[in-house]
């Protein structure tokens, strides 16, 4: 199995003004801006034997915003898609009466031995 949490974490700690960046729902909302990160998904793709080859993952990235989530959806598609190689397969808002709040999705196949992430077929 992947984990790749840690690197997503880094990867949205990177955009600027998302200060609030947590695997786990926001405790409340006081910040401007808030981004959730969730693995919606991982489980082997291809075995050789009894050995994983590759996995297929899933993410969901939830963004919340008092103004607009689109400038931060940009970021965040730029970092999974360009920097990580995830493919983005869903984009919707989701707004409350308050916040603006946008969900994405990204999914891939991660190679167990180097690594690499391509695109799901």
């Amino acid at each position: 199995m992947i984990n790749l949490k840690s690197r997503i974490l880094e990867l949205l700690e990177e955009i600027a003004g998302c200060e609030n960046v947590s695997d786990s729902f926001p405790d409340d909302f006081t910040a401007e801006t808030q981004i959730q990160y969730t693995e919606e998904e991982n489980k082997a793709h291809e075995m050789s034997g009894n050995r994983v080859c590759n996995s297929y993952v899933r993410y969901r990235i939830d963004i919340w915003n008092k103004k607009s989530t689109s400038a931060l959806a940009c970021a965040v598609d730029e970092k999974m898609n360009a920097e990580l190689g995830l493919k983005r397969t869903s984009c919707a808002d989701n707004n409350e009466t308050q916040r603006k709040h946008k969900i994405m999705r990204y999914e891939g196949i991660v190679y167990e031995n180097d690594g690499r992430i391509v695109s799901p077929p």
